[in-house]
């Protein structure tokens, strides 16, 4: 995640997808304006790397007054408990392509929730069922030929505060990232199909031209 200013932050990942996704910008209030409750959008520091910062929900508070969270778009809670003491704050909303972005936190934030975890779901199945014809198709980049001139592949390349991402758009629409510690692109379905992989650079200085 990367850090903008005081009450803002840049969001990074498909774990919290299709709520959040790569680069919205997220504006958050610190614990001491609003104490979690499950369904609440945390930013919370990695228990075992205190300089890395996470953002996912809080689906239940143990006995003991720590959170339980998951990844809207992951199978399994977080593997370690997150105590108050390390949450910087609570996501109250953001902006996407210059419009404002509505999070769902609270009780909503749960429904949301339970809704992305069925859809995770129904989508691992219907990759399961049309893989091979996905990959055969995203392969012989038959719909890439035939997508508009405005709506083709654009490469950018984006500085942060960790180094450098790449980011592929088909028009205005962010589709797939890369970030340097990435082994490969993450491309999300079913926009793989109207892009050409191979033209794809697999490191920031390819990108930028570098040797």
């Amino acid at each position: 995640m990367s850090v903008r200013n005081n009450r803002q932050i840049r969001y990074v990942g498909s774990s919290m997808g299709p709520g959040l996704l790569q680069d919205d910008i997220l504006s958050w209030v610190p614990v001491s304006e609003r104490l979690p409750v499950p369904g609440d959008v945390i930013i919370f520091y990695k228990p075992d790397c205190a300089n890395r910062l996470i953002i996912h929900r809080i689906v239940k508070v143990n006995p003991d007054g720590s959170y339980v969270t998951r990844g809207d778009n992951t199978r399994n809670d977080d593997p370690n408990p997150v105590p108050l003491t390390s949450i910087r704050g609570v996501v109250t909303g953001g902006v996407r392509d210059d419009r404002a972005l509505e999070v769902p936190l609270g009780s909503a934030g749960m429904r949301f929730h339970r809704y992305a975890q069925v859809r995770m779901r129904v989508l691992s199945i219907l990759q399961k069922i049309f893989s091979r014809p996905y990959q055969f198709i995203s392969q012989q980049t038959i719909l890439f030929r035939i997508v508009p001139q405005r709506y083709r592949q654009r490469l950018v390349v984006v500085k942060t505060s960790e180094g450098y991402d790449l980011q592929v758009y088909l028009g205005k629409y962010l589709v797939g990232w890369k970030e340097e510690k990435d082994w490969g692109w993450t491309i999300m379905p079913p926009f793989r199909l109207f892009i050409d992989c191979r033209n794809l650079p697999e490191s920031p200085a390819e990108a930028l031209g570098e040797r």
